[in-house]
């Protein structure tokens, strides 16, 4: 290459870097609110009992401060409240009081950073001031200021976001100048912002309201629902609960703070129950709904997940019995699932008559007891024992009983199978049956056929000719739950179709399936009035939080009854989101979407995230999720979502491939389809290109990164290195293996074991990686990890390992959370962007 030629590629590559920028800004756009008169309390002159005197700066802690679902805006409402007025200008300058009382207001302005930068905010002023961000109190003065005012200075972290600035100022009634008060901040590349918006965070994804619960009674003549709420100063959580009639929607109960334990509708649907735990024991209520009477009945201290029988006259109730332990310092395991603390507990079956006030124990012996439906002639249950064979698999067995709720007397409907849940037909016929094809092998599987037993199917099951018969052969989503109609003519399914969460209807005769159209992406929860009809079904979209509808059983005459989340969505920006889907090499369908940054400018290049499924499950719309995909997008990258081989809710032989694989076929696929991605889209960037899963999806980036270098950078949380270690020390290491690895173990398969095991490739990685791990993972032991760190440390490979203190397998404390989120956008900062300072400001180096 000439020197002219050289100088000139310099030149092109100079004029492409981003040089982040310290900034020093004045903010001129504010909102300001109407002064708020304050008066000096009675005796301020003397001390309280703690000997202080009355500091006249307090009274601002009773303003309080603009939310991020009521952003301030000149015509936010309610309008008497602060009266926002636009005020442009660096300087804030105010009248002075015109009396003899201090005067209070507040005053607000934006900003918005695209890297972490560490800000430092001045002020300058003559009057006293409290300044927080984003609601974060970050300095204040504890006194009025003299004439000549006081400078103040603060360095805060700020992440890639929006920062709204709030001051609480106390001007003295006594000035004798004009009050003012001047605000800069510097930072890297940091903007002064105009919107009205918010650029989505976690607290958008860990505190958003939630509907947490809805059922609608038999009739359809009322329903319920419960939103819950998060704090997000501490995480805290608390609900609402709402009863309320369908005609009108109109509440007439409210229940402010956690709604009671047990909540439900009787089955006549004119009353609830619920349980009230008292000094003298736990009861259980009936509430009439029109009336309010109650009736209260005693002896439930130990009853949990109460169920009526149709008849309203029985309850079904569980029990806990506390299982044996070994000598004190000491434990002999039984078998593998030994391991669980609460293995050697058992639940049982009790019921209680409304009618006699008599409790009835239903259940005994040595293996747990689970109530699965009731016949509709409210005279039989159907329950189920668990045993384990460790000769078979699967290893946990299930015998399904009948009992008479008069009688007691039993009798084996069928038994040697594994774990299935069923619902009775109304003619108390048949049997609806959820479960794996494998449960009812020979009769409706191919002996070599491998199936995914994930990948739940229905059958139905007839109680006199014993015959099944498989409903959804041939039909691609799976089955997450099934109602019958009372009409025992068709169900209502909530399947797992592709990544959405759908409604469906099966018309028993045609075999049939009829979609029910929601406006939600993910169907999480539903609920049907069997004597009506009506539903009510809840969940979330990719780019809208959980709300819940009420509609006719057809998906007429729908209605929006609970949408907690409208005022804070209403001001997050999102980007566009578009599928991505592809023909595989192999012939496969290979389905994924992607989400563009909210600010996204196709002439210019974004980092990608690769993201993948975790167990079998695929990555779905919903909203919120472990792997939050709009925050990711939010700061700064395109996020492709790949749903590969293996994936439930694709088809039968689609789901199969997860079986005998660990990597092979799903990890080509990834591959192939970030590499398509990549050259169909020339704004993602392919030198910059990121992959990140969980568990199984944990353990497809280990192996991604032995068959490719198309990553940058990578991170694993909850991997799984060695299979062989995780098959035996994970507490479902053994069983999930029965269908990832069926007939395969590590004294007869000792090839594939090493051969599909990241660990025993680990020569192969080069990608800098980030190992994640909850501390307490008895899923997958922290050793999978660590076993994978001490690898590539002791080859002088770029890894990093993070453990979240006291987190199983899923991070669920929400300061911990967050931390961990941060964790893993400073780890793709860093290698992704070439932004370091998040990274290094979380983990800096250290000498020890």
């Amino acid at each position: 290459m000439t020197r002219k030629a050289l100088l000139f590629l310099l030149v092109v590559l100079c004029s492409q870097l981003v040089i982040a920028q310290q900034i020093t800004i004045k903010p001129k756009s504010w909102l300001v609110s109407k002064n708020f008169t304050s008066m000096l309390p009675i005796f301020d002159s003397l001390k309280n009992n703690n000997g202080e005197k009355y500091n006249p700066i307090s009274a601002l802690d009773n303003l309080a401060l603009p939310l991020k679902n009521n952003l301030p805006a000149v015509n936010s409402q309610p309008a008497s409240l602060y009266q926002w007025k636009e005020y442009n200008d660096t300087i804030l300058r105010f009248q002075k009081p015109q009396n003899s009382s201090n005067q209070l207001l507040l005053a607000t302005c934006r900003f918005y950073n695209d890297q972490f930068t560490n800000a430092k905010i001045t002020i300058k002023t003559n009057v006293a001031f409290k300044l927080f961000d984003n609601n974060k109190q970050l300095i204040a003065t504890d006194k009025f200021p003299n004439k000549k005012g006081i400078t103040k200075e603060t360095e805060v972290e700020w992440i890639r976001g929006d920062h709204m600035l709030t001051l609480k100022i106390a001007i003295p009634a006594k000035l004798d100048t004009i009050p003012w008060i001047c605000l800069s901040a510097s930072g890297k590349n940091i903007r002064e912002s105009k919107e009205n918006t918010w650029h989505i965070d976690m607290e958008h994804v860990l505190c958003s309201p939630n509907v947490s619960g809805i059922e609608i009674s038999s009739t359809g003549e009322y329903y319920m629902y419960s939103v819950q709420y998060t704090n997000p100063e501490d995480g805290k959580k608390w609900s609402t609960t709402q009863i309320c009639k369908t005609e009108n929607d109109q509440p007439i109960r409210v229940y402010s703070n956690d709604s009671p334990d047990d909540l439900g509708f009787t089955p006549d649907g004119k009353s609830i129950f619920y349980t009230e735990s008292l000094p003298n024991g736990k009861s259980l209520v009936i509430e009439n709904l029109l009336t309010y009477q109650t009736e209260r009945y005693q002896g439930f201290d130990q009853a949990y997940s109460l169920r009526f029988t149709p008849d309203g006259k029985r309850i079904i109730y569980y029990v806990n019995v506390t299982g044996p332990k070994d000598m004190e310092g000491v434990k002999r395991f039984k078998n593998m699932r030994d391991r669980e603390p609460w293995y050697r507990n058992r639940t049982f079956l009790c019921s209680f008559s409304v009618e006699t006030g008599q409790h009835q124990r239903l259940t005994w012996g040595s293996g747990n007891t689970y109530l699965q439906d009731i016949t509709h002639d409210s005279q039989t249950i159907y329950f189920t024992t668990g045993q384990e064979d460790f000769t078979k698999i699967p290893t946990t067995r299930q015998t399904l009983y009948a009992l008479n709720l008069n009688t007691l007397e039993s009798q084996i409907i069928w038994q040697d199978m594994s774990d299935v849940s069923i619902s009775v037909s109304p003619d108390d016929s048949k049997l609806l049956v959820q479960g794996s094809r494998n449960w009812f092998k020979p009769e409706l599987a191919q002996e070599k056929e491998l199936i995914n037993d994930f990948n739940t199917q229905l059958f139905l099951y007839d109680l006199t000719t014993k015959k099944i018969e498989h409903l959804t052969s041939g039909y691609a989503p799976k089955i997450n739950d099934a109602i019958w109609d009372k009409a025992g003519k068709s169900v209502l399914l909530r399947v797992e179709d592709a990544t959405r969460n759908r409604l469906v209807k099966l018309d028993l005769a045609t075999k049939k399936f009829s979609e029910i159209p929601t406006q939600i992406d993910v169907v999480d929860q539903l609920s049907t009035a069997y004597n009506g009809n009506k539903i009510i079904f809840a969940g979330t979209s990719l780019q809208y939080p959980s709300r819940a509808y009420i509609a006719n059983k057809d998906g007429s005459s729908m209605k929006l009854i609970a949408d907690p989340g409208k005022d804070l969505v209403k001001q997050i920006i999102f980007g566009e989101t578009k599928d991505f889907s592809f023909m595989a090499k192999n012939g496969d369908f290979v389905d994924g979407f992607y989400l563009l940054p909210p600010d996204f400018d196709k002439s210019k290049k974004y980092p990608v995230i690769v993201y993948y499924y975790g167990g079998t499950n695929p990555i779905n719309r919903a909203f919120e999720g472990r792997y939050p995909k709009n925050f990711f997008a939010s700061m700064g990258y395109v996020v492709y979502v790949v749903n590969p081989a293996g994936a439930t809710g694709y088809g039968e032989a689609f789901a199969a491939k997860h079986v005998n694989a660990w990597g092979i076929t799903t990890a080509d696929q990834i591959i192939e389809g970030t590499r398509k991605f990549l050259a169909e889209n020339s704004w993602a960037d392919s030198t910059n290109v990121g992959c990140i899963g969980a568990s199984y999806g944990g353990f497809m980036t280990l192996y991604l990164l032995t068959q490719t270098k198309i990553f940058k950078a990578a991170i694993s949380h909850a991997g799984i290195s060695n299979l062989a270690n995780y098959w035996g020390d994970g507490y479902w290491g053994y069983s999930y293996s029965e269908t990832a690895t069926t007939g395969k173990y590590p004294y007869n398969a000792q090839e594939f074991y090493t051969n599909q095991s990241p660990l025993f490739n680990a020569a192969k990685i080069t990608t800098p990686l980030l190992l994640l791990h909850g501390n307490k993972d008895t899923n997958v032991p922290p050793a999978e990890s660590h076993q994978m760190f001490a690898a590539l440390k002791l080859q002088n490979k770029t890894v990093e390992l993070i453990e979240i203190d006291g987190q199983d397998h899923h991070i669920l404390d929400y300061s911990k959370r967050i931390k961990w989120q941060y964790t893993i956008i400073g780890w793709f900062d860093k290698w992704l962007k070439g932004e370091t300072d998040w990274w290094e400001s979380q983990y800096p180096e250290r000498s020890f």
